[in-house]
């Protein structure tokens, strides 16, 4: 996997962007020009059929700079973006009733064995939240509210995506399942004590790691019982370094949930970008199932660049990240990259 050659490319593959539509419009070729990105995340509306998104994702590996991560939301029952020419399967909720964890295993299989060929490398699921809170809006895409069975179930999940050539990604980082407050439209908050989320919530996340996760996603969510000052798990280098990386010893890739969701101030995506950076995350997500202001992620860009160059951030912090993502590309090779 090659080394990105400039600051600015480096800075670059830390960003995972959508882009809208089943093809690739002038205006994100343009994007895909100025910068070498990460990768992408396709939503419903870039997916027609296996075919289509197929040639969707050999024309993009074509003209990206270097090999993309190509990632989804392929979680089951409603929050599917793929439907057409792949088998689709039921929330977690389904597989909590039932219990089984070879069917889990089973079906998470099939699903990565129908993306990789189109072109996919990385699912962006199991869901891991434990459902405390009936209310939650996480609701049936959790596997329950037990955490050993959303331990063992997540677990069956993240075998069958990864033993098939599909990283996986256990989300949201943490505690979304206490909630009531869906993060897409607000920040929630979730006053519970870090022995109070090991008794629970850290379970399921013990187990991903233990099973080899590559990939942990963190979320927009105030955890004032762990982290004091008032901001969201996602732009806190105490959750991020301190419970991720030292408390769970997590050595994957940590990705943040979408910085343009309406958890976070609007407007401030960028600054949203700098501030995930600094609290420890690799990947940037800097995506919506719609359309996204291409001057919001160049600004993004440019300012995480600036934060290095001006050395309010180190080269060996960017690269440690860089790293991280490189080598998660070298075990889940985007296809298209490779046979064109």
């Amino acid at each position: 996997m090659p080394w990105p050659r400039t600051l600015r490319e480096r800075v670059a593959q830390l960003f995972v962007i959508s882009f809208v539509g089943p093809t690739l419009s002038y205006d994100t070729l343009a994007l895909l020009d100025r910068h070498a990105f990460g990768g992408v995340i396709l939503y419903a509306n870039n997916c027609v059929n296996a075919s289509q998104v197929h040639t969707l994702l050999n024309d993009l590996q074509t003209v990206a700079r270097y090999p993309m991560l190509v990632s989804m939301d392929q979680e089951g029952g409603k929050v599917v973006r793929l439907r057409k020419g792949v088998p689709t399967f039921p929330a977690e909720a389904a597989y909590g009733k039932i219990a089984s964890a070879q069917k889990v295993l089973q079906d998470a299989a099939a699903t990565a064995q129908a993306l990789r060929p189109l072109g996919l490398s990385m699912n962006l699921a199991p869901v891991v939240d434990v459902l405390s809170n009936p209310k939650s809006p996480i609701g049936k895409r959790s596997y329950g509210s037990n955490p050993q069975l959303v331990a063992k179930l997540s677990v069956a999940a993240i075998q069958g995506y990864q033993q098939h050539g599909l990283a996986a990604t256990a989300k949201h980082f943490l505690g979304l399942g206490h909630t009531s407050i869906d993060a897409h439209t607000a920040l929630p908050t979730v006053r519970l004590t870090l022995q109070q989320f090991e008794n629970v919530d850290l379970i399921p996340f013990r187990a991903a790691i233990a099973a080899g996760v590559s990939t942990i996603m963190v979320t927009h969510v105030a955890l004032p019982g762990i982290d004091p000052v008032f901001r969201p798990a996602s732009l806190s280098p105490v959750i991020i370094n301190g419970v991720i990386r030292n408390r769970l010893g997590f050595k994957g890739v940590i990705m943040t949930d979408s910085l343009m969701m309406g958890a976070l101030p609007k407007g401030q995506e960028p600054e949203a970008a700098v501030r995930a950076f600094q609290a420890g995350a690799d990947v940037l997500l800097m995506a919506a199932n719609g359309a996204v202001n291409p001057a919001v992620i160049d600004e993004a860009v440019e300012r995480v660049t600036w934060l290095v160059y001006s050395g309010q951030a180190s080269e060996s912090r960017l690269n440690a990240s860089v790293a991280r993502i490189m080598a998660l590309k070298q075990r889940y090779p985007a296809i298209n990259a490779i046979n064109g």
